[in-house]
């Protein structure tokens, strides 16, 4: 957990990790935390009815919150799409195993399946065995290293656990 303090004074944070990683309620409590507003990239890819939107448009959207002098970004990233990874300041990376994300994302569904969740828009959660064997297999994890290469960004701070989570809030100030 060294790297933590190289969080310092970053005002702009992507955190980053595989389909049900923890991502938005990480972010929702470091947001918190810090102070620094939250923005959630679920909230740009999809709309009413999980309808996706058009990629350019959603590529607008997250470069208006990049050019932004603090946030928090959290969501799913690829190769292709890593323009928030060399604009932070520090990047933390839910590197957690495809069986602990497989429980999130059950949990989630059981939560929210009549429901939205609070970062998504008429977007109740669908059951779909395929893509729980797609999170068990960390299938994105790929994408996500390639992008965190790509970026070339040094300030990253890799979290594989649930208890090093913990740590991570109970170290910040």
């Amino acid at each position: 957990m060294k790297n933590i303090s190289n969080l310092g004074n970053a005002k702009r944070i992507s955190v980053i990790g595989i389909s049900a990683s923890g991502k938005s309620t990480f972010s929702k409590q470091l947001s918190a935390q810090i102070g620094i507003p939250l923005f959630h990239m679920d909230s740009l890819f999809w709309g009413s009815g999980w309808l996706e939107i058009a990629e350019q448009d959603w590529l607008t959207e997250e470069q208006k919150i990049i050019n932004y002098s603090q946030w928090i970004i959290e969501g799913y990233i690829d190769e292709k799409y890593f323009q928030r990874l060399i604009a932070a300041d520090f990047i933390i990376y839910l590197d957690i195993s495809g069986h602990t994300a497989v429980v999130n994302a059950l949990k989630r569904w059981w939560k929210y399946k009549h429901s939205s969740r609070p970062e998504l828009n008429n977007c109740p959660e669908k059951f779909d065995i395929n893509f729980l064997w797609h999170i068990f297999m960390r299938k994105e994890r790929g994408e996500i290293e390639r992008a965190i290469t790509n970026a070339g960004n040094q300030h990253l701070l890799r979290l594989k656990t649930k208890k090093e989570i913990r740590s991570f809030f109970n170290k910040l100030p």
